[in-house]
């Protein structure tokens, strides 16, 4: 259905914000992909591969209401969760396309964080982050 294909963008977009999908970013993808079937997961590795053609703006035009602009926002979070340079600035910029205010946005990536069992700094526990 439609918002399941706009999630799927969205989860592509946020994927690749650092130009590439690393071991951790994989495996909360698959696991979130598991519960598609193969219908969505074929939709998403087509999205992984048009990726330079999906924009915020792209999925502007694909958003039904502050609520799913929200989720995309949460389902971003939980994927950029690592934060890298790069991350961070997709993460702004994605905040801001959505309206996701500041204050919101940091409980968000907070929460994020501690879903992936990252500690404060966005590192992973017993290892240095990314930068």
């Amino acid at each position: 259905d439609r918002r399941a294909r706009t999630l799927l963008r969205a989860l592509a977009l946020a994927a690749n914000a650092d130009g590439h999908i690393d071991a951790a970013e994989r495996k909360m993808i698959d696991k979130k992909l598991g519960v598609l079937g193969d219908e969505g997961q074929a939709f998403f590795r087509a999205e992984l591969k048009r990726r330079r053609h999906t924009t915020m703006q792209l999925l502007d035009e694909e958003i039904d209401g502050p609520r799913e602009a929200y989720e995309i926002y949460v389902l971003s979070c939980l994927v950029c969760a690592d934060v890298s340079t790069r991350e961070r600035r997709f993460l702004n910029q994605l905040a801001k396309h959505l309206g996701v205010g500041p204050a919101i946005a940091r409980e968000i990536e907070a929460e994020a964080r501690r879903a992936a069992g990252l500690d404060e700094d966005g590192r992973r526990r017993g290892r240095a982050a990314r930068r």
